[in-house]
């Protein structure tokens, strides 16, 4: 008996700017992207994790939810220049720590 399997393909627009460029999903593709999507959301919550809890703020504040250095200074009652050095600090350090990831993944891969 042979059995047809029903696929329901998802589009998507690539360029917001022009909708006509589209790309067709497979559904075993949509589910590869969920699934590629939250273990980088987990990943992201690892390494967030490893900030002191001020840099974490800051991040979270400045590229979560979009708020300026002087905003964020005024919540979180420091200067601005704090602020400032909190997310380098914080940006340094995780570069710092994916970078040696990465080279330690390269010098293992054969």
């Amino acid at each position: 008996m042979l059995r047809l399997k029903l696929q329901r393909l998802e589009t998507i627009p690539i360029s917001e700017e022009d909708p006509s460029f589209t790309l067709t999903l497979t559904p075993e593709q949509v589910m590869l992207n969920e699934e590629f999507a939250a273990e980088q959301q987990r990943q992201t919550e690892h390494w967030l994790s490893l900030l002191t809890p001020r840099q974490r703020e800051a991040i979270y504040l400045r590229y979560y939810h979009e708020i300026s250095y002087e905003e964020m200074a005024s919540m979180m009652d420091v200067e601005n220049h704090t602020v400032r050095n909190l997310i380098y600090e914080a940006l340094k350090f995780l570069r710092k720590r994916l970078t040696l990831l990465l080279l330690s993944l390269v010098l293992v891969t054969p």
